[in-house]
Order: structure tokens, then C-alpha cells, then sequence
């Protein structure tokens, strides 16, 4: 079982979310529901550097990339970065980038293998 941990930096409109263990679909989808229904902020980061995504399918994917219409109105010219380590977890996250692409969202959404990379993106906007 994995763990989620919530941050919420009003001053920059963004929500760090950072994942260990060995995290489930569902748990995935609780705090992605959560976000969207209890506080949405332009940005988001979610650390994924230390967990285990190997229950996570390629099907569970599209899933993730559901946004509510009104969560696409709020985060509309917002930003995800997605941190990982392991090319596994950089595959599947590449999966979630391209699948909100082809949706056309209304945020970017990028993979990064470092914090770093990460927040230089998230800052400029």
C-alpha cells in the first residue's frame, strides 16, 4: 500500500503531491478526485521519485486523465509536472503526458527525471 501526501502553496497556485510505497489505482484516482473536488490550484507537482507503480496498467491511464469540466476551466494555461526515477514509472507517465495531448486539456503536462527540471519549468510561465 502507498502513501499520498497533499501540499497546497496558495502563493504560487500549486499542489505538490508526493507519492512512496507501492501505490494502486485507486489511490491514484481518490487523490486526483480529491484535488478536483476540495481545492484546485493552477499548477501541480507530483514527486513520484520514490514509489512503486508496477499495479498501475496502461489501462489505468486513461483513467488519470479525466478531468471534471470545471476542473479544466480552473486550471486553464496551468501546468503538471510529473517527477519519476524509474523507466517504468517515466513510461507510464510519458503515457499519461501523451494521452492528455491528444484530449487536448487545457493545461500542459510534463515528464521530468529531475525536482530540479521540474520546478524551473512550473516557474516559468
Amino acid at each position: 500500500m502507498g502513501n499520498i501526501i497533499k501540499r497546497i502553496d496558495k502563493s504560487k497556485q500549486r499542489t505538490t503531491f508526493v507519492a512512496t510505497g507501492e501505490l494502486k489505482t485507486g489511490e491514484l484516482l481518490e487523490a486526483i478526485n480529491d484535488f478536483y473536488h476540495a481545492g484546485v490550484t493552477l499548477d501541480v507537482l507530483w514527486d513520484l521519485t520514490d514509489v512503486d507503480l508496477k499495479n498501475i496498467t496502461s489501462e489505468a491511464i486513461r483513467e488519470f486523465t479525466k478531468t471534471p469540466p470545471e476542473g479544466e476551466a480552473l486550471r486553464r494555461g496551468g501546468k503538471t509536472a510529473l517527477v519519476v526515477s524509474s523507466t517504468y514509472a517515466f513510461g507510464l507517465s510519458r503515457m499519461y503526458q501523451l494521452q492528455k495531448e491528444i484530449v487536448e486539456h487545457a493545461f500542459e503536462t510534463m515528464v521530468f527525471k529531475s525536482m530540479e527540471d521540474a520546478l524551473k519549468w512550473l516557474d516559468n510561465s
